[in-house]
């Protein structure tokens, strides 16, 4: 696919979670140490290979520091440590009700809490020019909650935003509904067909294992494109600060069609929950050339078209 001008993040798409990848992992001490302690934990059924991974890290930590790694009692108390999203739970009882909850749409909002924050256009405008560090605070006290079903490929990119909170279903739920996303490029390209065909191949063998072996050991042949469900918070500082990101056309596709339509719900509400929109932070929930008329996106190489007609085009008019 890649040889024929699909792009890389949509041919990955058909890859499984199984696929080798080279990463560089920084942390401290305190990092370090949660991420052993979640390793070991009884709620959570991890597939061997990460398990080897958790403890070949370990093994090196304690070489290096082995005090600091000594579990005292206290310092392996998950209560301490801020939550991460767990996927590998072996279940998400809040996440599956909102699931039964939800009306199949890709984004559904759950709740909006504006704290009587008042906002408008001109006072949002002045405080991001003048870099107002006291009106950021005071955004973190909107609280915005979404389900949001997306493909494991997008949810990689999701978590990117560390400021975001997500409560992830277990992806033992996920595995057991055979649904998929088709990126737009595949839907209208000659390998639609054979990306079906292998998106199939790789659920077969991931039923087989399962029922041969092990569920924990099955669910690395899913694919990237499985969907899973997301319950995402996002606080009024992520919604102007970090969402901008995601709805900029540069943006990987799913995950910026994820960001338009919680913008689109911020905007307009939702009868549900008794919640008229807030268009105000929708309209900063839009990427900067909208906003404030600038781009700081590399356009050298492959130009966004709304860059084109916003910054080019009169550019060429006046010239």
């Amino acid at each position: 696919m890649v040889e024929n001008e699909i792009p890389k993040e949509d041919a990955r798409s058909v890859l499984p979670l199984a696929v080798n990848s080279n990463i560089t992992t920084i942390g401290g001490g305190r990092e370090f140490t949660y991420l052993v302690a979640c390793s070991k934990n009884n709620s959570i059924s991890l597939p061997s290979v990460i398990k080897d991974i958790v403890s070949q890290i370990e093994n090196e930590l304690v070489k290096v520091a082995p005090e600091v790694f000594r579990n005292r009692g206290p310092n392996y108390d998950l209560r301490r440590y801020y939550p991460a999203p767990q996927i590998f739970s072996r279940k998400n009882e809040f996440v599956e009700q909102a699931i039964k909850k939800s009306n199949g749409e890709k984004v559904t909002l759950l709740s909006f809490n504006e704290n009587n924050l008042e906002l408008n256009k001109e006072k949002i405008a002045k405080r991001i020019i003048d870099n107002d560090l006291s009106f950021y605070t005071n955004l973190l006290h909107i609280r915005a909650t979404f389900l949001v079903k997306m493909s494991l490929e997008a949810a990689h990119q999701a978590i990117r935003h560390r400021t975001w909170n997500h409560d992830f279903e277990s992806i033992y739920n996920a595995a057991e509904r055979f649904e998929y996303v088709v990126p737009p490029k595949i839907q209208t390209s000659k390998f639609l067909q054979k990306y079906h065909e292998m998106i199939g191949e790789l659920y077969d063998l991931y039923n087989e294992t399962k029922y041969e072996i092990s569920q924990e050991e099955a669910v690395i042949f899913l694919s990237n494109a499985h969907y899973i469900y997301d319950v995402i918070e996002l606080d009024g500082w992520n919604i102007i600060g970090n969402l901008p990101l995601r709805t900029c056309e540069k943006a990987q596709w799913e995950i910026r069609s994820i960001a338009k339509l919680i913008a689109s719900k911020i905007e307009w509400g939702s009868r549900d929950i008794n919640f008229a929109g807030n268009r105000t932070l929708a309209f900063y929930a839009l990427p900067p050339c909208h906003t404030f008329n600038v781009c700081f996106e590399d356009n050298s190489k492959e130009m966004c078209p709304i860059y084109y007609h916003k910054f080019v085009k009169p550019s060429m008019k006046n010239n």
